[in-house]
């Protein structure tokens, strides 16, 4: 039954990169002859090094929460996971394999290892949605907003941003919290409240966690700024910091294996809007940077998988 899934999945895959080539959405004789330049190098130096601050992000919440694992093997397990996104439907296979590697090397604190897997990923988007509303708020002062979908598209930014905002104000202010948790059985009240109870002392942690999240989606919408550079696009950075986001939520949809050919459409339709009409070429070039590091992910995975202490 999973073989089938995956390989229907593969179709899907293939189906919509075939749309975006027979519609002339995807132009690959633009991506052949994009040449080998210093731009190259610094593209996947910017993937890289996205990677390397969304681990350093994840330590800080593993050590605040009372865990002893290094940078080093954050690291490792970080570029698991990106490797195990890549080769999963969606990308949400590298959540897995990081909550994995969390939980069978705290042995003494396996639910609040879990939890910094959710956390770190919500800070990190939130951190994202935030530089969409910097695009959206100088869009807005701009010209204004003229398109329906970029209109769609900021509706939604500022639904998820407040969302999580809210969430989480609610969940470290005590009455707000003990309100919300009475409503749930007393096995599942308890651990969230003791888990509430850990981030709430531990805010300067958080804080930082999300001063780091700008810094990396910042480099990793550079990546996309160098795609544009080296396909000789006209990005604009109100676009960039508006539609990446977008992309990859919906990278996260167990549509295809590691999102291949949505994020790809996603990147046409809505790069559009900006009058470019190659999103789905930047979304290939970046997807190129992201595979060679997510191999690399393989590697480290063959080499250092940390077993861990807890039996499976």
């Amino acid at each position: 039954m999973r073989g089938a899934l995956l390989a229907l999945k593969i179709l899907i895959a293939g189906g919509l990169v075939g749309w975006l080539v027979s519609s002339g959405r995807l132009d690959l004789s633009v991506l052949a002859g994009a040449q080998l330049t210093s731009y190259q190098a610094i593209g996947l130096a910017a993937v890289l090094v996205n990677l390397v601050l969304c681990a350093l992000r994840w330590h800080w919440l593993l050590r605040a929460l009372g865990g002893r694992a290094s940078l080093g093997q954050v690291t490792r397990w970080t570029w698991i996971g990106e490797f195990f996104s890549m080769i999963s439907p969606g990308i949400g296979g590298g959540e897995l394999a990081r909550g994995y590697y969390a939980f069978r090397n705290s042995p003494e604190g396996r639910l609040a290892a879990l939890s910094t897997v959710l956390v770190d990923r919500v800070i990190g988007l939130w951190a994202m949605l935030l530089l969409a509303l910097c695009s959206l708020a100088a869009l807005f002062l701009g010209n204004g907003i003229q398109s329906p979908v970029i209109a769609l598209v900021g509706a939604a930014t500022v639904g998820g941003f407040t969302a999580i905002t809210a969430g989480t104000a609610m969940l470290l202010y005590v009455p707000a919290r003990n309100i919300g948790l009475s409503l749930l059985p007393d096995k599942i009240a308890a651990p969230v409240r003791t888990l509430c109870d850990s981030y709430q002392s531990q805010k300067i942690v958080l804080i930082r966690c999300a001063a780091l999240s700008i810094v990396s989606n910042a480099t990793l919408m550079l990546s996309f700024f160098i795609a544009g550079i080296i396909l000789d696009l006209p990005l604009t950075w109100q676009g960039v910091l508006l539609i990446v986001p977008v992309i990859f939520i919906a990278n996260f949809l167990p549509i295809s294996p590691g999102g291949i050919g949505v994020g790809e459409v996603v990147s046409a339709l809505l790069f559009a809007q900006f009058d470019v009409a190659g999103g789905a070429a930047v979304m290939v070039q970046v997807r190129l940077w992201l595979i060679a590091v997510q191999l690399a992910g393989g590697g480290v995975y063959l080499l250092h998988r940390d077993r861990g202490q807890a039996p499976a």
